[in-house]
């Protein structure tokens, strides 16, 4: 999660728990702890702790999206990975697990799929590394057309 979507998350936690207190710093300290997880997971868990108490923490959350992902892994029976050519194979079998963990894979019909898809989830899911090099600083003024128009008086 990002610092958005903590605010958001928060604002959540909030309605469903007026009585919870927060301080300026409250999501700073959420996104330090929940930080690694998905926003859908968090809201999920927030959901189920929320229905059963009247005050939620950060580590309630945590430990509510850790039985959630191991509730959606223990429901599939994990399909051996797809061996592709220039993927490791333990590689391809943490993209397949977190597929299922994140409920992207919501099925035994769907892991069938995966297999007689034959491709890669990890190359399906990870994020491009982007050389840009190093971060150039420049002038602004020199990038801006000048308008000597504009400010002056007739």
């Amino acid at each position: 999660m990002n610092e958005i979507e903590i605010a958001k998350l928060f604002v959540t936690v909030r309605a469903v728990c007026p009585a919870q207190k927060a301080e300026d710093l409250t999501p700073d300290a959420w996104l330090q702890i929940l930080g690694k997880y998905r926003i859908e997971d968090a809201a999920d868990a927030v959901e189920a702790v929320g229905s059963r108490q009247p005050w939620i923490s950060p580590g309630e959350i945590k430990q509510e999206i850790k039985r959630i992902r191991a509730d959606r892994s223990a429901r599939i029976v994990e399909p051996p990975p797809n061996v592709v050519e220039g993927v490791r194979g333990i590689d391809e079998l943490r993209a397949l697990r977190e597929a299922i963990a994140d409920g992207r894979i919501k099925d035994q019909a769907e892991a069938r799929a995966y297999t007689e898809w034959g491709g890669s989830l990890h190359l399906a899911t990870r994020r491009p590394v982007l050389d840009r090099g190093p971060v150039r600083r420049r002038e602004i003024a020199p990038a801006t057309p000048a308008f000597p128009e504009i400010g002056s008086r007739p």
